[in-house]
């Protein structure tokens, strides 16, 4: 998990929206995110296809499926992309694989479905899941349960701990 508070440690700073975002990578037992010294295909890389889950109820305000991965011609920064409103904030989970978004725009989903896997599609620099909350037009600050802390930049959690599919995210507003 890579994200940091201020424009040192953020590669998002420069996008006020996404100061709080959360840029979500594999990584092996040993901290490499990719599975062979020159990845070479997204499938190199610990974090492609992994399944991505809904962190939190609400309706598919957007979802876009259609840009390829690895694609630098891209259509949107966020590529293929599920954007939630959960009555309070819109959460926009990005970067997803081609093929993979399993929801529509319009449909309401539960925290916890499934609605896609990791890709590398859109503004990215290799296989990953790009996460961040907005409420009218200001970032919000993830937190997830069980995990009330914040995340420095290079913080390594596990599935279990991040209770990808077991536990869902919540949002704590600023």
């Amino acid at each position: 998990m890579i994200e940091g508070d201020g424009r040192l440690l953020n590669h998002h700073w420069p996008v006020p929206i996404e100061r709080a975002a959360l840029d979500i990578i594999g990584v092996s037992a040993w901290g490499n995110s990719r599975k062979r010294l020159l990845a070479r295909r997204d499938e190199d890389y610990h974090a492609f296809g992994a399944d991505v889950y809904a962190p939190c109820s609400g309706w598919v305000k957007q979802a876009a499926d259609d840009t390829r991965d690895g694609d630098r011609d891209f259509p949107r920064a966020g590529g293929n992309e599920v954007v939630i409103d959960n009555g309070t904030e819109l959460i926009i989970v990005a970067h997803l694989r081609r093929g993979s978004v399993a929801v529509q725009a319009g449909q309401f989903v539960e925290a916890g479905q499934r609605i896609g896997a990791i890709g590398n599609s859109g503004n990215s620099t290799e296989p990953h899941l790009h996460i961040h909350a907005e409420c009218e037009g200001e970032p919000r600050r993830l937190l997830f349960k069980d995990m009330r802390r914040r995340f420095p930049r290079g913080a390594i959690i596990t599935r279990r701990a991040a209770g990808l599919g077991e536990r869902h995210a919540a949002l704590e507003g600023e």
